[in-house]
């Protein structure tokens, strides 16, 4: 998220609170300007077509805080209203109060009523709530799948009870022979080794084809699909907490303040306000300002030295 406002202004440090508070993996862009003033007009639209150049954020916040009709006329000013229209990227506008509006609120792609309202929205969803939706997500899937559970157990069970035990198809055939010899004494020998030879080979056929193995392994299976599915759940949420804390890490890395608390400042020409990178951009007697951790210095050059 690129941000176009003061850096010393109320707005600046709304917004950084609002990104911190709600999702603070997102990465700023400050594009430091003024935002009243003879210059404010030609610096915001500079900054617009310097992020457009850049193409290095996904979004532009342009605001201010509250003020006068006076206050808040550069954001009425023809050259600022074309910059926002013309803008590839996307801007968002929170200028003033919820009863300022301004041209720029107009042509920009999302107007919001102050700076705040534009940072959350931008960090809309927050990270409690993506957190929140994978642990909905989390539980969901722990319920399917004991659900899923469940019903093969049932179907277990059911195939248990279904199975006829071994001993007692045998007895029930050795009941029929003692019938069948009753009534047909005469061929009880023929008869009792023919079925006998039957009860043989059903007796090993349901022995071959018995459901126990096949179960026990769709247990196993089943057992093992859950310890995966539990692991994998577990990385995930490590992936994305570690994840989390690196952005954190990085975006405190890239504080323009945290490195001017190193002893580094920012040195801009008193001419255009612009920052200077080169020695050789400036002339002795010209007039530089030097921004610190804590104020700043105006400063004259007296020589050059590469």
């Amino acid at each position: 998220v690129g941000i176009i406002t003061s850096p010393t202004g109320a707005a600046v440090h709304d917004i950084i609170q609002a990104f911190k508070r709600r999702n603070p993996t997102i990465q700023l862009t400050l594009f430091p300007t003024s935002v009243q003033g003879e210059n404010a007009s030609k610096e915001i639209t500079a900054a617009i077509e310097l992020a457009n150049q850049l193409m290095n954020v996904d979004v532009l916040l342009i605001s201010r805080g509250g003020g006068s009709l006076e206050d808040l006329s550069v954001f009425n000013d023809r050259s600022v209203a074309d910059a926002v229209f013309l803008s590839r990227i996307p801007i968002v506008s929170g200028i003033g109060h919820d009863t300022d509006v301004t041209i720029v609120d107009w042509v920009a792609d999302k107007p919001m009523p102050t700076p705040t309202a534009a940072a959350e929205m931008i960090s809309t969803p927050s990270i409690n709530e993506m957190l929140l939706k994978l642990s909905t997500f989390e539980t969901d899937l722990q319920n399917r799948v004991l659900s899923r559970l469940g019903e093969f157990t049932q179907q277990i069970d059911l195939a248990e009870a279904r199975l006829v035990h071994p001993k007692e198809r045998i007895t029930n055939l050795k009941s029929q022979f003692s019938a069948y010899g009753k009534r047909l004494v005469s061929e009880i020998s023929r008869t009792v080794d023919t079925q006998s030879g039957t009860v043989k080979v059903n007796y090993q056929r349901l022995l071959n084809q018995s459901p126990t193995p096949r179960i026990d392994q769709y247990s196993k299976d089943l057992v093992s699909a859950a310890d995966r599915l539990m692991q994998s759940t577990t990385n995930l949420q490590d992936k994305f907490a570690a994840r989390v804390e690196s952005l954190a890490t990085q975006l405190e890395t890239m504080n323009p303040q945290a490195t001017l608390n190193r002893g580094y400042a920012i040195v801009r020409s008193k001419k255009d306000n612009t920052i200077l990178t080169d020695a050789n951009s400036v002339s002795p007697g010209d007039k530089v300002k030097a921004q610190l951790a804590k104020g700043a210095l105006d400063l004259d050059v007296e020589s050059i030295s590469s």
